[in-house]
């Protein structure tokens, strides 16, 4: 009994000292802050210390543990032998250093990940934002720093981190054509303008791929005009439609960015002017149901901005289908955002 009891005590003893001995531990230097405003540089432990609060909200239960360098008598290292002369010292498998710079409007931070065994730069982390915003910068500078090593060393922190409900703004500017052979001679399509609301529900909604997958859904409204070609009795035509996308969106290499494709249904209205011959000016006016598809790449330019680059086929149920395709460039302006806790499975 007394054996049983003791071997039960073990375990337990055991089971609280083996996490330790294969945990992952990340030091942080002194980091250089550079005031560009008063034109001076200094180290700054502080934000050591922010770096550490702030991968804290990622890390409960989890092997990896990110410290400060507190001694003093360590400078912020502003080079690779300076970064591997301070991971001697302090004996860091892992090293962050790098530099945060404060502009008039903007911070803009460089983070380097150095690995002492191999002497090279495993990873380098920016991230900028506004001069009202710094917080939020180490909160960004955190999550790029626990995202990597979590797909390093697979430890399972992103499952943890919640997503996100998204609502946007996109404002579009391009050009559109028919490419339908029954279309294509009556019209030369000019410019196109769109804009609406985007909606992401949960950017870590589908969890089960081996990139990050959302869905985004889109109502749209936009604005068309063509203008008549040789031969034809019209003279230009202004078109109206309402479309409801749904778009798939898949991250790439670059964290946020994503390429993606989408279909949805529209309807439109073509307010025609026709100048038949002997008779003068007429407007008519068409509607017709259809569909969209649509293809591209969005790309993060800062916390609130995304500019995405697509295609877009429309497609008119008509007796002829009018078949076109539309270039464009789209910002979507971020105007709300909320945690979601939930994830589809």
């Amino acid at each position: 009994m007394k054996k049983s009891m003791s071997k039960k005590i073990s375990m337990i003893i055991f089971s609280f000292i083996i996490p330790p001995l294969f945990a992952l531990e990340v030091h942080i230097a002194p980091i250089s802050y550079i005031d560009t405003i008063e034109e001076r540089v200094f180290s700054r432990r502080e934000i050591a210390r922010d770096i550490v609060n702030g991968t804290e909200n990622y890390l409960y239960g989890k092997n990896l543990f990110f410290r400060e360098i507190k001694s003093r008598e360590i400078n912020a290292p502003v080079s690779l032998i300076d970064a591997v002369n301070v991971s001697r010292v302090e004996r860091a498998d892992y090293l962050l250093y790098g530099f945060v710079e404060k502009r008039e409007h903007t911070y803009r931070a460089e983070i380097r990940l150095l690995d002492f065994e191999k002497r090279v730069i495993r990873r380098i982390f920016y991230s900028s934002d506004d001069i009202e915003n710094y917080e939020r910068l180490i909160g960004d500078l955190s999550y790029k720093i626990v995202s990597y090593f979590d797909s390093v060393f697979n430890l399972g922190v992103k499952e943890d981190v919640p997503g996100q409900m998204i609502l946007s703004v996109p404002v579009s500017l391009g050009y559109w054509t028919y490419i339908s052979s029954a279309w294509i001679n009556t019209m030369t399509g000019t410019a196109a303008m769109s804009t609406g609301l985007d909606l992401i529900t949960n950017n870590k909604a589908l969890s089960g791929f081996s990139r990050a997958t959302y869905i985004a859904w889109n109502l749209n409204i936009e604005y068309r005009y063509g203008i008549g070609k040789e031969d034809v009795e019209l003279r230009d035509m202004r078109i109206i439609t309402l479309s409801l996308p749904l778009r798939v969106h898949i991250e790439s290499l670059r964290n946020e960015d994503s390429v993606f494709f989408g279909l949805g249904l529209l309807y439109e209205l073509d307010i025609a002017n026709i100048e038949e011959t002997y008779k003068g000016d007429k407007r008519s006016l068409y509607s017709h149901m259809g569909m969209l598809m649509t293809f591209g790449y969005k790309w993060k330019f800062n916390e609130k901005i995304r500019i995405g680059f697509d295609n877009i086929v429309t497609v008119g149920f008509q007796d002829k289908p009018m078949v076109s395709y539309s270039p464009r460039v789209t910002m979507l302006y971020q105007i709300y955002t909320k945690e979601i806790i939930d994830k589809w499975r």
